[in-house]
């Protein structure tokens, strides 16, 4: 049975007073003042709940002005109810108020609103540490390593504004086909692709910046180990960005192709990508930071089949 999207939003109406003078566009100032991506603001409008000065607006190049009063109906989240789940993580390094879990692949870090409880969050919530776990960084799925979990919200904000300011050095360690043949620097923007995180694509223009570096470390027949390190933090970049330079990661299935995984591996070709965050330093109150996690057993075994 199909996972049902549980509603956790309420319907709140707002009313603003222009203050800025000149003239701008209803679709552009909503999604300046809410804040909301642009396509969202015109689905507001379409929706018959934006009103500018009592009439109803149904153009999203209507101009509004100082002084115009902008009423809407915007939906807000009310938060996911977070149910302690009974699974053992791998620490692989514990503070007081937080701690670096070795994510493995198949879980989720956090629900998404689908009634999911079996997440590494959910997970944290059961060591009982503090009131709240909070999530500082994420990975999908089905990519592996080190996501930092704070049980303070002092913390988890110390920790989110050093991933914010591009403070906190990570590498990452991923399989791909092909040989590269030496290191490299991709400097190309993320899109936003299709439904939802789904798909991504590598664009020169019209997506959000992205800076990956690659390193081979080990040679393989058909395969490249690579060190990658990456410069920002967007949705699937590395994978995008391995697609786009024609080596795409083994065992990926948006990106990659699984009837080369399989020439390649045979009956030890991965169900997932072969993308692993092992290694994360960062600055906290003047200390250096190293935290390493180390391959899953499913990575090793591709190594391993690929060396004999």
């Amino acid at each position: 049975m199909k996972n049902e999207r549980k509603n956790n939003t309420r319907t709140e109406t707002r009313l603003i007073k222009v203050s800025s003078g000149g003239e701008k566009r209803l679709d552009i100032y909503l999604k300046e003042a809410v804040p909301v991506a642009r396509n969202r603001a015109r689905a507001m409008i379409d929706s018959g709940t934006v009103f500018v000065n009592g009439e109803k607006q149904s153009k999203y190049h209507r101009l509004v002005r100082c002084g115009d009063d902008v009423r809407f109906d915007f939906q807000v989240k009310t938060g996911i109810e977070i149910n302690p789940f009974d699974k053992e993580l791998e620490i692989v390094y514990e503070g007081n108020d937080y701690i670096a879990v070795n994510k493995p692949a198949g879980m989720i870090v956090h629900p998404t609103g689908y009634g999911e409880q079996d997440t590494l969050v959910n997970a944290a919530a059961n060591l009982k540490r503090g009131e709240t776990v909070h999530a500082i960084n994420r990975l999908d799925r089905d990519t592996t390593g080190i996501v930092l979990l704070a049980f303070d919200k002092k913390k988890a904000a110390q920790l989110a504004e050093l991933i914010k300011g591009r403070n906190v050095y990570k590498e990452y360690a991923c399989l791909v086909h092909g040989r590269v043949a030496g290191k490299g620097n991709i400097e190309m923007e993320i899109s936003n692709g299709g439904s939802g995180a789904k798909c991504r694509q590598a664009v020169e223009s019209g997506g959000k910046s992205a800076a990956t570096v690659y390193e081979p470390k080990e040679y393989f027949k058909g395969a490249t180990l690579l060190k990658v390190i990456i410069k920002t933090g967007r949705t699937h970049q590395i994978r995008a960005h391995m697609k786009f330079i024609k080596h795409p990661i083994i065992g990926d299935k948006t990106y990659g192709d699984p009837q080369l995984d399989e020439k390649l591996l045979g009956d030890n070709a991965p169900k997932r990508q072969l993308l692993h965050a092992g290694l994360m330093e960062f600055k906290l109150n003047k200390q250096l930071m190293s935290i390493t996690a180390p391959l899953p057993e499913d990575f090793k075994t591709a190594l391993e089949k690929l060396s004999v």
